[in-house]
């Protein structure tokens, strides 16, 4: 009994040991440091088959923790079915592959403020294509990142 307490004991020492002290997976560490804090000011112009749409203003990228990330859009909406005040965040699940510099959003959530006046089905229409989006982030100087999807630059985002 004596040597099975001492061996059962012996393993869960060496498995702690493993866990505490092995290095952990390179993702997670990426993962773990990458934090954003920015705000660009933007001017997009959306042509769809069935509408177009232009926005002014500004758009904000936040980490909250590891895994959310805010996406802040504020300024005006213009669309064929009126023009908007833009105030809300969107709440993006993410990952974020450091070995190409991609920003992988998944949408989670909407929280608009009581000064926006766009409709969800207008806002989602005009500027969102569906819950998931690939944007590349390139590091333009020390507080600046370009943002870009997965053809055209949209916009400087800088350190807030």
């Amino acid at each position: 009994m004596r040597h099975i307490l001492l061996t059962s004991g012996a393993i869960i020492l060496l498995t702690a040991i493993c866990v505490i002290i092995l290095p952990r997976d390179k993702t997670d560490v990426d993962r773990s440091s990458f934090s954003l804090a920015c705000k660009g000011d933007v001017h997009f112009y959306i042509q769809q088959p069935d509408a177009a749409a232009t926005m002014d203003g500004n758009l904000s990228l936040t980490t909250l923790g590891n895994k959310r990330l805010a996406l802040g859009f504020s300024g005006k909406l213009h669309t064929d079915k009126g023009s908007f005040t833009l105030s809300r965040t969107l709440m993006m699940d993410y990952i974020y592959h450091a070995e190409n510099n991609i920003l992988e959003l998944n949408y989670a959530a909407s929280h608009a403020t009581n000064v926006d006046t766009a409709p969800e089905d207008v806002f989602f229409h005009a500027l969102l294509k569906g819950r998931l989006f690939i944007l590349k982030l390139s590091r333009l100087s020390d507080n600046t990142l370009l943002i870009s999807d997965a053809t055209t630059p949209l916009y400087a985002c800088v350190n807030q």
